[in-house]
């Protein structure tokens, strides 16, 4: 009996004295831990462990493989433990970012840094800015004592041998997975990143999204293939009799909700939504997301392609359309004499925007720091009534035909959870507490974007030309809302109304967000686009998602041969705001610096010789800058549209000649 004894504690400090069975330990509790965080609770982290035993393994092994690294160091203590707060870091921070949002931590995520950075004022308190900062402050303090405090491993470290281990372990990490996959023990759809995340671990699914991008090449994909999807498709010619202008207005966050089974309002806050409904082609739209990611529902409708076939998680505005540009609504509408514009009120630069519109073929993008009169909802966002008169310039600033796609963003989270608007004209019955604040506030964000729809659409029964209005909003509003919480419709369903002046009829009918834009062209009688015949003709098909993920693949991946082997699409020049900036006159009165001119914004900036100036705005036609020292014959005077030191225009003066 003592001998078992002996050889059992032999065993045990083996284990505890051997670096690489040291790693598997620390894998094993490190994994428990972030599933702990990742779904709130200890109960249902215990539950993953012992239900699907396979699929926490697979995770363990992932998390282990990244600290078997720590045998190439001679501080190999301090390795393992900065890797192990990495790992810990990233699942804090999906536990946190899980209470503000439905979509899970990603590798994504760091692409959208900057976008996030721009609203954290939107979703965080000063004091709650201060705490992460202090946060980060401790963290890199720890990481700096722990590097003094840590000893080196004194035996001579094989670093053939070690690196080996890693690569055969890395090996066999893949191996299980794929397995595991295989066998279905792995989940591999990912339509719905949430539950992605639920059913296969935060580490698994985190890791996937840093090597899971764009898409993967169709088992079927030919030459012949994409042949074959553009004759069964290419039936049709557009029929230019009406050619009118089609506006889109993406509205933020925005359903009916009066679908809301537990709440009841004191009056119908989306009245004029719903009468379109009753009188309009309608139906509920399938988007990609639910709680955030709009830009993924505006590729969507814009690009007629499916996001199931990108990676995990994946912002094509963040990856491909970066670098290429792509087939559009926009490119083929502009093919046949439109003038294409975009209009945002918010930041130019969020979601990379400004960057992304020229390739998808817009001629113009007039974002919030091109907007005059910009009012404010109580959070900070810019509400949506000043887009009307956006939309109006727009449509006026060509004599033909217009394509204006509008995004908007008054509704959009955090929702406060304290009553912070006195003026709110809509009360509800239902819910208390924080919940309440926070629908009440919502609901009357809704309300005031439906009234803006109502103006909207009485300004455009003024124009004199042809148009069409689609309305549709770009997923639900991230407010803890669950499937129980609707009476119609799932989490992953908005609804959308086209409106017209000209009897284009009412065609209900359900559609998901990358057929919209076909099923619009269709009414007017368009057949316009690779994607947009496919869509007309073969949505009904057996084998219709197999073509389109093809096709998707063959325009953006493949070798093009849905347009011969080359793209027909050239990047835009990208016009910043429809309305010219222009500088008349440079005065200097009474220490101060008068610039006038046209159309200058709260977001103009003066400046002198390339220098930045404090600028003051006076008002549309005026800027001004304090001084006294003026030195104007030699000096370069300009103002540039600015937001958060990024220029997206610049104006010069131009000294009349002497």
């Amino acid at each position: 009996m003592r001998e078992v004894k002996d050889k059992f504690k032999k065993i045990i400090k083996r284990v505890f004295t051997n670096s690489f069975a040291k790693c598997g330990m620390v894998a094993l509790v490190l994994d428990y831990i972030i599933e702990i965080l990742s779904r709130h609770s200890i109960l249902n982290a215990t539950k993953f462990v012992i239900g699907q035993p396979f699929t926490f393994i697979c995770n363990v092994l992932i998390i282990m493989l990244t600290l078997l690294v720590a045998l190439l160091f001679q501080k190999r203590i301090f390795v393992m433990a900065f890797i192990s707060c990495i790992w810990l870091a990233f699942g804090i921070t999906n536990c946190v970012l899980l209470t503000y949002r439905i979509t899970p931590f990603s590798v994504v995520d760091f692409r959208l840094f900057d976008d996030a950075l721009s609203v954290i004022d939107k979703y965080c308190d000063s004091w709650s800015v201060v705490l992460i900062a202090i946060g980060g402050i401790l963290f890199l303090a720890g990481i700096i004592l722990l590097w003094i405090r840590t000893p080196k491993v004194k035996e001579r470290i094989q670093y053939i041998k070690v690196a080996l281990y890693i690569v055969a372990w890395g090996g066999l990490t893949f191996l299980v997975t794929d397995i595991g996959v295989q066998a279905q023990a792995i989940s591999s759809n990912n339509e719905n990143i949430a539950d992605f995340y639920e059913t296969n671990g935060f580490v698994y699914c985190f890791s996937s999204t840093l090597i899971d991008n764009g898409i993967a090449k169709p088992g079927i994909y030919s030459e012949d293939k994409v042949d074959e999807l553009l004759e069964s498709s290419n039936k049709k010619k557009s029929d230019f009799s009406k050619k009118p202008n089609i506006i889109m207005v993406q509205l933020e966050s925005f359903f009916d909700v009066n679908y809301l089974s537990e709440v009841k309002c004191s009056k119908n806050p989306v009245s004029i939504f719903e009468n379109l409904k009753k009188n309009y082609t309608s139906g509920f739209l399938t988007v990609p997301v639910v709680g955030a990611g709009t830009a993924n529902t505006e590729f969507e409708v814009l690009t007629g392609m499916n996001l199931d076939y990108f990676g995990t998680g994946e912002y094509p505005y963040k990856t491909v359309l970066r670098q290429k540009t792509c087939e559009s609504l926009s490119y083929n509408l502009k093919n046949i004499g439109y003038g294409t514009h975009a209009i945002h009120n918010n930041d130019a630069n969020f979601y990379g925007r400004n960057t992304v519109f020229s390739n998808l073929g817009f001629d113009s993008f007039t974002s919030v720091e091109y907007m005059q009169n910009v009012e404010k909802n109580p959070i900070g966002w810019a509400k949506d009534k000043v887009l009307k008169n956006q939309i109006l310039d727009a449509l006026k600033s060509t004599k033909g035909q217009d394509f204006v796609y509008t995004i908007a963003v008054q509704s959009h989270g955090q929702y406060p959870s304290e009553k912070i608007d006195e003026k709110q004209k809509i009360s509800i019955e239902g819910l208390e507490g924080d919940k309440k604040n926070q629908y009440e506030y919502y609901i009357n964000q809704v309300y005031e974007v439906d009234q803006f729809v109502g103006k909207l659409i009485k300004a455009l029964e003024k124009v004199d030309e042809d148009t069409v209005l689609v309305l549709y909003g770009d997923h639900l509003p991230n407010i803890g809302m669950k499937q129980e919480d609707i009476k119609q419709g799932n989490l992953f369903q908005t609804e959308y109304v086209i409106w017209d002046n000209f009897s284009l009829g009412k065609k209900d009918r359900d559609l998901e967000a990358y057929q919209l834009s076909a099923y619009v062209q269709d009414l007017i009688g368009y057949h316009e686009g690779t994607l947009t015949k496919y869509h007309q003709r073969c949505a009904q098909n057996a084998d219709y998602q197999e073509g389109l993920e093809v096709l998707e693949y063959d325009i953006l991946y493949g070798d093009k041969f849905a347009y011969g082997g080359e793209s027909p699409f050239d990047k835009t020049d990208l016009k910043m705001g429809v309305k010219d900036i222009k500088i008349d006159d440079v005065q200097v009165k009474q220490d101060k610096l008068y610039v006038k001119g046209k159309n200058f914004t709260e977001s103009s900036v003066v400046y002198i010789n390339d220098k930045k100036q404090d600028t003051e705005f006076v008002d549309n036609n005026t800027l001004a800058v304090e001084g006294t020292d003026w030195e104007l014959e030699d000096s370069t005077i300009a103002v540039s549209q600015v937001n958060d030191d990024k220029v997206f225009s610049t104006v010069e003066f131009n000294k009349p000649s002497p």
